[in-house]
């Protein structure tokens, strides 16, 4: 018998993304080069990351609340997320704690 490939969590039709994907989504964008107006390529952070890419477009959501990227309808490669500045290192919990 086989043993099934475990999925992941289905997120719930208008749930937000978890703080972990948000924070992953973040790293990702901070470990390269981006520069302001850069478009995010969404689709393969998805892949990179091993997400859906519905669940990677709400952490960019929730990043573009946070004033690291901007969604732009009519931007210069269509509708994207833009790098509006290089991201700010997000500090680890334990970073937090040691103040």
């Amino acid at each position: 018998m086989s043993t099934p490939i475990a999925q992941p969590a289905a997120t719930a039709p208008g749930a937000g993304p978890s703080d972990d994907l948000v924070r992953a989504v973040r790293r990702y964008l901070e470990s390269r080069n981006y520069r302001p107006g850069y478009a995010v390529p969404a689709g393969v952070i998805a892949l990179r990351l091993h997400e859906t890419s519905g669940d990677v477009h709400r952490a960019l959501q929730q990043l573009d609340e946070a004033g690291v990227v901007s969604h732009r309808p009519d931007g210069s490669h269509g509708s994207a997320f833009y790098v509006v500045a290089r991201p700010v290192p997000v500090q680890s919990e334990r970073s937090a704690r040691v103040r």
